[in-house]
C-alpha cells in the first residue's frame, strides 16, 4: 500500500502537470491541422490557417507560462531539485 502511494508521488513529481499536458495536446492537433490546412487553396481554408496560427501562438504561450508557474511549484515540493 505504501509502496503504490510513494509510486504514485513519484509519477506526479516526475510527470507534466496537467495543463501542460493538456496544451500540448491541443498543440500537437493543431499542427496536424494546420498540415492539412497549407495544401488547401480556397478562402475559407486559407482563413482558418490563420485562425489556426493565432490559437498555436496563444497556446504556445500559455504553455510556456504554465511550464513556468509549474518548475517553480516542482521545484518548491521536491525541495532537491538540480539544475543541469
Amino acid at each position: 500500500m505504501v509502496d503504490e502511494a510513494a509510486s504514485k508521488i513519484k509519477m506526479e513529481i516526475d510527470s507534466l502537470p496537467f495543463e501542460i499536458d493538456q496544451v500540448q495536446r491541443k498543440l500537437l492537433q493543431l499542427r496536424i491541422e494546420e498540415q492539412a490546412l497549407t495544401r488547401e487553396r480556397d478562402k475559407a481554408s486559407k482563413a482558418r490557417l490563420e485562425e489556426l496560427r493565432r490559437e498555436v501562438g496563444e497556446l504556445n504561450e500559455q504553455r510556456d507560462a504554465c511550464a513556468r508557474s509549474g518548475c517553480a511549484r516542482k521545484r518548491s515540493s521536491s525541495g532537491c531539485a538540480r539544475t543541469k
